[in-house]
């Protein structure tokens, strides 16, 4: 969190610009991803995936790629897909839990959702909790800050507007990440800068870099006369 915040700050608050933040976080992985992949096409498999059967028949296909141990067992690979893919894998393994071998139970092949249906299952969460249209009077929420920013292209269903609801979200993000900085700097900003932000936040369409860097302005402006005070 604290590096996701730092690249927010270094990127849309303008006195920060230059200030060296960590852009890659390091992690034991590192080295092979930096690797270029080498992609090998399976070729198509003759298969029913409606029916437990044709699932099988495709997952024993891919399990003919898992490599083995020198005791017998079968390193386990992923095989991704979508969430009725992935329904019906496990449908597929539970069926031949009872069998005898580590191969005939599909032990090799682990069945995972996509990272893009991982993310959208939590956006969708989010979605259900906190946007809501009975809350577009309150302010600062999701509805609000969707009607505010002009996003109208959001809807409550995720997987219809993925990424317009992601765009959504990150601009909140970044936008009260920035101005939670600056009040902190100055507990006076708030107060201090909001008619100069609701003005703003009528003339922008969602755009967080000019909202979060033109209240800054006028907090060092602020700060200076502060210090000519005392």
């Amino acid at each position: 969190m604290q590096v996701i915040v730092e690249r927010i700050l270094v990127s849309y608050v303008s006195a920060l610009q230059g200030v060296a933040v960590t852009w890659h976080i390091p992690h034991r992985f590192s080295k092979q991803m930096a690797l270029k992949s080498e992609l090998v096409n399976l070729g198509v498999k003759i298969a029913n995936p409606s029916s437990t059967a044709g699932v099988i028949d495709i997952m024993k296909d891919f399990q003919r790629y898992c490599p083995t141990k020198e005791t017998g067992e079968l390193h386990t690979i992923l095989c991704n897909g979508d969430g009725l893919s992935i329904e019906r894998m496990i449908g597929a393994k539970r069926s031949r839990a009872r069998t005898p071998t580590p191969a005939s139970r599909l032990d090799g092949v682990y069945p995972a959702p996509q990272e893009f249906y991982k993310e959208g299952i939590l956006l969708q969460d989010i979605m259900n909790e906190m946007f809501t249209q009975t809350s577009i009077a309150d302010r600062r929420t999701l509805y609000q800050i969707k009607e505010f920013f002009n996003h109208k292209s959001v809807k409550k269903y995720v997987m219809e507007n993925f990424q317009h609801v992601w765009d959504l979200l990150k601009t909140k993000k970044e936008i009260w990440f920035s101005v939670a900085t600056l009040t902190a700097m100055d507990p006076g900003f708030t107060s201090l800068v909001s008619t100069h932000l609701c003005n703003i936040c009528r003339q922008e369409t969602g755009i967080a870099v000019r909202l979060a860097s033109l209240p800054l302005d006028i907090f060092i402006a602020h700060a200076k006369n502060t210090q000519r005070k005392t």
